[in-house]
């Protein structure tokens, strides 16, 4: 017959932190333009926006791409950033609702 396992009251081990869900990175994105075009870059290849949003959206967004915006709530993703690089991208934000979203950042 098979031991019980041992909980973590009867061996004094913390209990695991809850994972808190976030969303994909990619939700906080939207295109901004025609949604029907292929963009080549140097970094990333190409990128082919016909499918949506693509899966790596934060770093293409944080190299400074003009095709992608932020959506409300997208803050979350920068809050670890330095206050050089928020605003390095508030300068290189391609609308105006990009820039009040990272503002918030910066209060």
């Amino acid at each position: 017959m098979a031991k019980p396992k041992e909980t973590t009251q009867e061996t004094g081990a913390k209990a695991p932190e809850p994972v808190v869900e976030r969303k994909a990175d990619k939700e906080y994105f939207e295109i901004i333009g025609s949604k029907n075009k292929r963009i080549l870059t140097q970094k990333f290849g190409l990128i082919n926006l016909r499918f949506g949003v693509p899966n790596n959206a934060l770093e293409i967004y944080k190299s400074g791409k003009k095709f992608l915006g932020l959506k409300k709530g997208a803050e979350v993703l920068f809050e670890n950033e330095t206050k050089e690089v928020i605003e390095k991208l508030i300068t290189q934000a391609p609308r105006k609702e990009d820039v009040v979203i990272l503002k918030k950042l910066l209060k």
